[in-house]
């Protein structure tokens, strides 16, 4: 028969035996043995199969049990001993009675104790170079438990490539009967790398006609950052008027964590365009009186140019003195600038002064017979002249010491005079002495007849 079969039968006797027992020592009924007291057998009954969780922090339990008996059994002994320490899993019990009878039964000890874990703190790093995340390296998660052989996996691992941002690491510390626990960190890589940028080269333009500066439009500067999505602003912006000289341009490259970088070329714009100038008109004066000259005021000349600034310089300037004749005035415009050329105009100023010897010129004059002198005055020479006789340059005599201005004097001319050629009258201003005028032509002396 098989052992449950075997055991209900036992029990079965068992319990007849018990209540015969009961009988016996009651009188109440037939007795279970002679008068002389002999013994039951033995039957020893075994508790059914027990299964309990571990002790807290065990990997066991301490379990105890109790087997019964009927008859005469004497001293039971159970291996393993109710009370023991059991370990996680099935133990068979055998319970030994002293005369003969034993049984069995199996204790089953659960391990219903999750492990315990242990992440590591959160965990801040910065990207890799040139990567928009980093390969993080953690300390792995700790995990102990109530019985060996537990496991602990983390999600992402240890060396995984983590991008920019925060990433949650879940672990999970298994036992060997399954029990789980979980604890989770976090892994944040903070993009700390500036964009890379690159400006332009300087530029160089001229004005735009008429304008003091120059609308100039240029390429924009290139970016390349380890993260999508940088931006590039350039200040002032291409298209903008730029006024002449040299402005700096700043370009700034920012990607999506705020992290910039910039770069700077400068754009110059020359000024170019000469000034425009308009003199005044030529100019005529008469000397001044008792000068060989005369101080000579004119207008100042028109000048504009495209940018603010331009200079005018007059040479010689007005108010100055001019000399008889005619002097040319320049006027030169300047602006600002050392790329535009200067501009200049003229015109002229004339001092008029002169003595205009008209008679004698040419022919031939007689010793000892009158002539007339005669010559023309022009500008603020004075009321009186000198009247000198001059031969081939050299100077021979005075006609008249002073004279009066008037254009005329009557001149005998002296017996003495040596014949000949190469006589000329010479007149000069007394008060501007500088100023004198000579015969155009030379004249002959000749003897009377």
């Amino acid at each position: 028969m098989n052992l449950q079969r075997y055991a209900w039968f036992r029990t079965l006797i068992a319990v007849a035996l018990m209540t015969a027992a009961a009988t016996s020592q009651t009188g109440t009924s037939g007795s279970a043995g002679d008068d002389k007291g002999i013994p039951l057998p033995c039957f020893l009954i075994c508790p059914a199969d027990i299964t309990q969780s571990n002790d807290l922090h065990q990997c066991g339990a301490v379990v105890t049990f109790t087997p019964r008996t009927v008859g005469t059994c004497g001293t039971v002994v159970s291996s393993p001993a109710s009370g023991s320490f059991f370990p996680v899993g099935t133990t068979s019990v055998t319970c030994t009675a002293q005369f003969v009878d034993e049984c069995t039964f199996n204790v089953t000890v659960e391990d219903t104790e999750p492990p315990t874990i242990t992440c590591p703190a959160n965990i801040t790093v910065s990207n890799t170079l040139n990567q928009c995340g980093a390969v993080v390296n953690f300390p792995a998660p700790t995990a102990s438990d109530n019985c060996p052989g537990v496991t602990v996996v983390a999600s992402p691992a240890s060396g995984s490539f983590f991008p920019k941002g925060t990433t949650t690491v879940n672990a999970t510390a298994t036992d060997s009967f399954n029990n789980t626990a979980t604890c989770s960190f976090t892994v944040t890589v903070q993009d700390t790398q500036p964009p890379a940028i690159t400006c332009p080269a300087n530029i160089t333009v001229s004005n735009d006609p008429d304008q003091c500066g120059a609308t100039v439009t240029y390429s924009p500067p290139t970016a390349t950052d380890n993260c999508p999505n940088v931006t590039v602003m350039a200040s002032p912006a291409s298209g903008d008027f730029f006024p002449v000289g040299t402005t700096t341009v700043t370009g700034t490259a920012t990607d999506a964590t705020g992290n910039d970088a910039t770069c700077t070329f400068t754009i110059t714009v020359q000024d170019t365009q000469a000034p425009v100038i308009t003199c005044p008109d030529d100019v005529a004066v008469l000397n001044d009186a008792g000068l060989a000259g005369a101080i000579v005021n004119f207008d100042s000349p028109i000048a504009s140019d495209n940018c603010p600034g331009v200079t005018v310089v007059s040479d010689p300037p007005s108010g100055s003195t001019f000399p008889i004749g005619t002097t040319t005035v320049t006027y030169t415009a300047s602006d600002t600038s050392a790329d535009s050329p200067d501009a200049t105009c003229t015109f002229d100023v004339t001092v008029n002064a002169s003595i205009d010897v008209k008679r004698p010129s040419g022919g031939d004059l007689l010793r000892g017979f009158g002539q007339a002198v005669r010559w023309k005055s022009i500008g603020n020479l004075g009321d009186n002249v000198k009247i000198d006789l001059y031969r081939n340059g050299n100077f021979v005599s005075t006609i008249k010491e002073s004279t009066p201005n008037d254009g005329k004097q009557r001149w005998k001319v002296s017996d003495t005079l040596p014949a000949g050629r190469g006589y000329r009258i010479k007149v000069t201003s007394i008060d501007v002495p500088s100023i004198f005028g000579e015969s155009d032509l030379p004249f002959r002396i000749r003897a009377s007849q």
